[in-house]
């Protein structure tokens, strides 16, 4: 186990957390063509990636992986709708590191079950980590509303809970000129403009449908590498992993693309377009990528048993700090107590999960 893999790791960590840095002051409308430029420049990366690896086979399989992530990227506006960010975090990203994580330490699916020197501590770093993700949600960012910067006689903030960021995890239909969903009583300036299906549930029907679309996208998130790591464990494919970069990529674009144009038709081609999200989009599809490619390097390297909880809970730390210090979202004694516990426990169960794999 080379420490290339720890490296990749961190990159990973560092660049989910910051992508969405570049779009915080944007307007992004109903989110829907912001995620298609985003997923634009992710198709650029991983052309490059192809070319750079002179052009390796193309795996169709591998594309299932990109597919799984972009509807379960899709699910997240009517998780929004119908349980809260906060919740619909807290759930999709606890099934998304469990089954990462489990995929490889047991070998479901077919996968090659991995191992690590001293399980026992990979364990303890693995309960940690589910544990700091819990209480990044309990943590309530102050962050001023699209409908209060329009009208200066309405409250001037709210609160919403702040959900771990990561690959796997990130909304990217959420307008991210606020990171966060309006509160309740501003439901119809949510995700999406006018009434929709949600609109007509009930309370108990809103919470079921919530939760259970939320476990979905937990479910995708958690197996998107699971199709190339498939190949790879089974050899029918290329030993390398970034050899399946363009073709997950390459699922995700597809996916993107084909709810786009039916987003199009849905809207008699008269969708939400804001021009000036194009250019921080590609940047921060493109920071994505970099992230993503890092997650394939760290999956090779140390197997998903070390690196699914290392870059599913790092992210939450990067984007809380940016969130202190660059957008003044955070605050209050104990948002800043609950961030720095999260960020400790977060650190002890990085700690543990790398000295669980290395050779003395």
């Amino acid at each position: 186990m080379g420490w290339e893999g720890y490296i990749a790791a961190g990159v990973a960590v560092v660049f989910f957390g910051s992508n969405y840095v570049p779009v915080k002051r944007f307007e992004t409308g109903d989110g829907m063509f912001f995620q298609w430029i985003l997923c634009v420049a992710i198709f650029w990366a991983g052309w490059i990636v192809q070319l750079v690896r002179h052009e390796p086979p193309f795996e169709p399989i591998a594309m299932i992986g990109g597919v799984l992530w972009a509807h379960g990227n899709l699910m997240v506006v009517p998780i929004v709708k119908t349980l809260g960010l906060s919740l619909g975090l807290l759930i999709w990203g606890m099934v998304s590191l469990i089954l990462g994580w489990a995929t490889s330490n047991f070998g479901l699916f077919g996968l090659k079950q991995r191992s690590v020197e001293r399980p026992y501590l990979n364990y303890i770093g693995f309960g940690l980590a589910v544990c700091s993700v819990a209480i990044y949600a309990f943590v309530k960012p102050t962050v001023e509303s699209k409908i209060n910067r329009n009208n200066k006689n309405t409250d001037s903030s709210y609160e919403e809970g702040l959900p771990p960021r990561d690959s796997q995890t990130d909304p990217l239909l959420i307008n991210s000129s606020t990171q966060a969903p309006p509160p309740p009583h501003h439901h119809h300036h949510q995700v999406d403009e006018g009434s929709s299906w949600v609109d007509y549930l009930n309370p108990w029907q809103k919470r079921l449908i919530g939760v259970v679309l939320s476990i979905l996208s937990g479910l995708c998130y958690g197996a998107n590498f699971d199709p190339p790591q498939y190949l790879m464990d089974h050899k029918e494919g290329p030993s390398n992993a970034l050899d399946y970069v363009f073709a997950h990529f390459t699922g995700i674009f597809l996916t993107a693309t084909f709810y786009f144009v039916l987003y199009c038709i849905f809207k008699r081609n008269r969708p939400s377009l804001h021009p000036d999200i194009i250019l921080p989009g590609l940047v921060s599809g493109g920071m994505w990528a970099v992230a993503q490619i890092g997650y394939f390097i760290a999956n090779e390297q140390l197997s998903m048993v070390v690196s699914f909880p290392i870059i599913s809970t790092g992210p939450g730390a990067i984007g809380a700090l940016w969130g202190v210090f660059l957008f003044a979202e955070i605050r209050g004694a104990r948002n800043l107590v609950l961030l720095c516990c999260a960020i400790g426990l977060n650190v002890i169960a990085v700690a543990f999960i790398c000295v669980s794999d290395i050779k003395f």
